[in-house]
């Protein structure tokens, strides 16, 4: 359909678009209620959507934690005008209908890098590149292959590979 649009002059659009809403298949008193009850609703919700995106810059990043879904249920939810006791939520999964959905069906973990804010991850990726430098050096390489042969070794010969005396093992299922 917008390729045909596309020849048309924006007066003819505009006859199109008017003869299109003329012809709409719901009743007068659905549109009414669209259009006083759950538009200004909606357009508040947006409103805070758009300003929590700015305020995250999630427009500049790549990546970004805002789930827009997630927070305009969560925004609904908590500014519901029929339930003005309900407490402001920052976090949809705080809510007590979220909390019962998801033990039913369970939502996947986010990637790694949602999870991580920048500064954890900028430490995690210095961390890994200070251990590249001093794996590189050539006498902590020469220990490293004098230890994998020691471990290679041991493997043949059917010795512990652990670390030397009894190890204390935990109640704990995790430590």
């Amino acid at each position: 359909m917008l390729l045909a649009l596309r020849g048309l002059e924006e007066d003819e659009v505009a006859e199109l678009v008017a003869l299109y809403a003329d012809t709409c298949a719901l009743p007068c008193e659905t549109i009414l209620f669209l259009e006083e009850s759950v538009l200004p609703v909606l357009g508040e919700a947006f409103r805070a959507l758009v300003i929590e995106i700015r305020r995250q810059r999630s427009v500049v990043r790549a990546y970004s934690r805002l789930n827009a879904l997630d927070f305009l249920t969560s925004h609904l939810y908590s500014n519901n005008p029929l339930h003005p006791d309900r407490p402001p939520h920052d976090d949809l999964m705080h809510t007590e209908l979220a909390a019962r959905l998801l033990k039913c069906r369970p939502r996947r973990p986010l990637p790694l890098c949602l999870r991580l804010t920048d500064e954890r991850a900028a430490s995690v990726v210095q961390r890994w590149y200070r251990g590249y430098l001093v794996r590189r050096r050539t006498d902590v390489a020469q220990l490293r292959q004098y230890q994998a042969r020691l471990r290679r070794l041991a493997r043949q010969e059917g010795a512990p590979t652990g670390p030397v005396g009894p190890q204390r093992r935990s109640g704990r299922a995790c430590r």
